[in-house]
């Protein structure tokens, strides 16, 4: 798609960080497009789908266990998505048992039937680069979430160099801000 017959119907931005994390694409005006763009000196490492399970789930704050009705088509290391902000961004699926999901992260507000989506998490391997200042359009297709990392998230173990604490070493941001375009 030529990027001046881009025609943008929301913005919004996200920060991408060293674990994923998930935002569901808006749908006010219908796009068929996200145009992404990295700003700032970091890459980050996109990834459009669709949930893979939307359910329902019911927790208790400060608990990592998650009820659900059905678990499938769950996986370990799946982003969970709560609209109500029940669940923290960048939590994945780390046990299934039963009906019972594990969490890496702790649920912050209880929940009783809550809408939950379970999405296909990010890294390098199966994503695509968004590089600073070199804008990327993505058909939206039947895609209703985009998950994204910092490019230096998305490397397994990456931390930077020896010995730096985590986000002060130089040249190595961990964090990429990337500015989202939905339209047509």
């Amino acid at each position: 798609m030529p990027l001046n017959t881009f025609t943008d119907l929301e913005n919004f931005q996200l920060t991408a960080v060293q674990y994923a994390q998930c935002a569901p694409i808006p749908s006010a005006g219908t796009p068929s497009t996200l145009l992404i763009t990295a700003v700032g000196g970091q890459p980050a490492i996109v990834l459009l789908s669709a949930a893979v399970l939307a359910t329902t789930g019911t927790g208790t704050a400060g608990s990592k266990t998650l009820g659900v009705p059905s678990t499938a088509g769950v996986v370990l290391g799946q982003l969970v998505y709560t609209p109500g902000g029940q669940i923290p961004a960048g939590t994945a699926v780390t046990a299934i048992n039963g009906l019972v999901l594990t969490l890496s992260q702790a649920i912050t507000v209880s929940m009783a039937g809550a809408g939950v989506f379970f999405v296909l998490s990010v890294s390098n391997a199966t994503g695509i680069a968004v590089t600073p200042q070199m804008p990327v359009a993505l058909a939206i297709g039947t895609s209703q979430f985009i998950s994204y990392i910092s490019f230096n998230g998305g490397t397994p173990g990456y931390s930077g160099p020896p010995g730096s604490p985590l986000g002060s070493y130089p040249g190595y941001p961990i964090q990429a801000v990337l500015n989202v375009a939905a339209g047509t």
